[in-house]
């Protein structure tokens, strides 16, 4: 859960960043198209961020499939199942 709260503030973080780049700044927003080297390094990061929500996805898996298994066990089953799912 933490690693995905991480992830989500990395990224509100960088559409900030470029909401204000492109709107609060007196210069001109200009697009430049990186090179490859960039593009890789962004690749990179990409696959290591997937990579570490690999176990919280399995984590939640688990936790849906216990909810398929055992329903009597919970009075309902929305609670557990949005816990589940975040």
């Amino acid at each position: 859960m933490y690693a995905a709260l991480w992830i989500w503030f990395i990224e509100v973080s960088l559409i900030y960043i470029i909401l204000k780049t492109i709107v609060f700044d007196k210069d001109h927003f200009v697009i430049q198209t990186p090179s490859v080297d960039v593009y890789m390094t962004r690749f990179a990061c990409s696959m290591l961020m997937h990579m570490e929500l690999i176990e919280d996805l399995k984590q939640g898996l688990s936790l849906m499939e216990y909810l398929y298994v055992h329903p009597e066990e919970f009075k309902s089953a929305c609670n557990p199942f949005i816990y589940a799912l975040c």
